[in-house]
């Protein structure tokens, strides 16, 4: 696994609320759901934080993150920072390179 890169969690005000978010601690690991089916983007990748969604990949790199997971690639994310006041958790990918896998 390597460091791929760092981005916020799109919607978290919409999928959660500021008391849920001091739940949220750097470090935590959360969990990325491809959800191709979704009516508002194919390529919509829903964040996560145990049972409790969080929010989206944002829509403007959530294209490329698709195509990782749709070729079988492996990507988790882990917390850098939160931000309870403004509802922002910002994560960092980390991808497995499906040939180290063999």
């Amino acid at each position: 696994m390597f460091d791929f890169m760092s981005t916020y969690v799109a919607g978290t005000p919409h999928h959660t609320t500021a008391k849920y978010i001091l739940t949220v601690a750097h470090g935590d690991v959360l969990t990325l759901v491809r959800e191709p089916e979704n009516t508002h983007d194919a390529n919509a990748i829903r964040v996560m934080h145990g049972e409790n969604k969080l929010g989206y990949i944002p829509a403007v790199i959530a294209g490329v993150l698709a195509s990782l997971f749709d070729h079988g690639y492996v990507l988790d994310a882990t917390v850098d920072h939160v931000a309870p006041s403004r509802l922002d958790v910002t994560i960092t990918l980390r991808m497995e390179d499906k040939i180290s896998k063999s």
